[in-house]
């Protein structure tokens, strides 16, 4: 069987969709966010001059992790996101993804994050976004489907950011 050049564009074509599902399924946007009051906390706890290769190391591991775990969070709420019109389109719900793939990508980003995190910066890093991960995953997005209090629970993932940057 030879390749025609149609064959070859066509399978471009699909890889290209395959690789803007997952960056879609990571959140680029959220994951800058995350970075910039990462960045925040570590310029305000550094000593000067500033320790550009560890601030560069701790944005590598934090944007990983960062986007494993929403990553994973898609996941999670793939059956919510299928019933409503502000998500349905997601890469899971539109069947542009298999779960499984998108549980794979999520924990192969988020463990090799906070590993890199670990041998890069340090451990009590690592340790602030697992509690991260901890809460995002397991007290947030359960609760969101439960209470509006989740806002609560949610606050402590969304403070730590900062905190990660500080420790590293």
């Amino acid at each position: 069987m030879t390749s025609t050049p149609e064959t070859l564009d066509a399978n471009i074509s699909h890889m290209n969709q395959r690789a803007q599902s997952f960056i879609e399924l990571a959140k680029p946007r959220l994951v800058l966010m995350v970075l910039i009051t990462t960045s925040v906390g570590f310029y305000l706890a550094s000593a000067h001059p500033l320790d550009w290769l560890r601030l560069i190391h701790t944005i590598i591991g934090t944007a990983f992790s960062a986007a494993g775990v929403l990553a994973l969070n898609q996941y999670l709420e793939r059956d919510l996101d299928a019933q409503m019109i502000r998500t349905c389109h997601r890469p899971l719900p539109d069947g542009r993804l298999q779960p499984t793939e998108a549980l794979f990508f999520g924990i192969l980003l988020t463990v090799g994050g906070l590993l890199y995190l670990t041998f890069c910066v340090n451990t009590l890093s690592a340790l602030v976004v697992s509690a991260i991960v901890v809460t995002y995953l397991f007290v947030y997005t359960p609760l969101k489907q439960k209470t509006s209090l989740c806002t609560v629970a949610g606050a402590l993932p969304g403070a730590l950011p900062p905190v990660a940057g500080w420790v590293a």
